[in-house]
C-alpha cells in the first residue's frame, strides 16, 4: 500500500516537473550552445581580421533564451574597428616610405594625430584626410553564421541531453 501511495506521488511530482524542466533544459542548452558559437565565432573572426581577441569580444554577444522564449540570439557589432585601438607604431615619416604599423596590418603614408586618430590623405592635397579603419563586416557575417550553424548540429544534442540528465536526476526517489 504504502508502495502505491509513493508510485502516485512521485508520478504527480514528475507530470509537474515535466514541463517546467522541460523547457528549462532547452533554454539552458540553447544557451550554452550560443555561448559556444559566440566563442568560436569570436576567435575565427579575430584569427581572419588578424586583431586581438580581445577587441572582437567587445562586438559580439549573445542574448540568453528563456523558458518563455525558446530563443537564444548571437550579435555582433560589425562596425570598422578603428587603428587607434590596436596601439599603432608611426614608421619612418615622409610619403613615400612612412605609414602606420597596428599589428599586424600595415597603412602606408598614414599618420597619427596625437594619439588621437590614425589618419591618411586622400590626395596630395593637404586637406582631404580619412580615418584608417579595419572592416570587419564581410568577416562577421561569413564566420557567424557559418560556425552558428556547425555548433549547434555538433553540440547541441549532447548538450541537451546533459541538461535533461540533471534536471531528471534532481526528482529521483529519496532525494
Amino acid at each position: 500500500m504504502s508502495i502505491d501511495k509513493d508510485i502516485k506521488r512521485y508520478a504527480v511530482r514528475l507530470s509537474s516537473y515535466k514541463q517546467k524542466d522541460g523547457k528549462a533544459a532547452a533554454a539552458s542548452a540553447l544557451s550554452k550552445t550560443a555561448a559556444k558559437a559566440k566563442t568560436r565565432t569570436i576567435r575565427g573572426v579575430a584569427k581572419d581580421a588578424k586583431l586581438p581577441v580581445k577587441i572582437i569580444r567587445k562586438k559580439v554577444y549573445v542574448k540568453r533564451a528563456t523558458i518563455n522564449k525558446l530563443r537564444a540570439r548571437l550579435s555582433a557589432y560589425r562596425n570598422p574597428v578603428s587603428l587607434i585601438g590596436l596601439k599603432p607604431r608611426q614608421t619612418k615619416r615622409g610619403r613615400k616610405n612612412g605609414g602606420v604599423r597596428a599589428g599586424k596590418h600595415f597603412f602606408k603614408g598614414a599618420f597619427i594625430v596625437r594619439g588621437k586618430q590614425v589618419f591618411k590623405r586622400k590626395g596630395s592635397a593637404r586637406l582631404p584626410i580619412e580615418v584608417q579603419r579595419i572592416h570587419i563586416q564581410k568577416i562577421v557575417d561569413d564566420i557567424a553564421l557559418k560556425v552558428t550553424v556547425r555548433v549547434m548540429k555538433k553540440d547541441f544534442k549532447k548538450i541537451l541531453s546533459h541538461e535533461l540528465r540533471f534536471r531528471l536526476s534532481k526528482h529521483r526517489p529519496g532525494t
